[in-house]
């Protein structure tokens, strides 16, 4: 089991390299029109698309 403080740097930004969290935008819209749009509600993620 995780301790608190173990849970607590998995959200600490500092993890992630700047210019990937810039460019997650333009990449999840470009997988997200691949397969025909983002899930609209939480049912849709286990249907498949595209």
């Amino acid at each position: 089991m995780a301790t608190i403080q173990d849970k607590a740097s998995l959200y600490r930004l500092e993890r992630f390299d700047p210019d990937i969290l810039a460019k997650m935008p333009s990449d999840l819209s470009g997988y997200a029109m691949a397969i025909g749009g983002m899930p609209r509600n939480h049912l849709e993620v286990f249907e498949k698309r595209g």
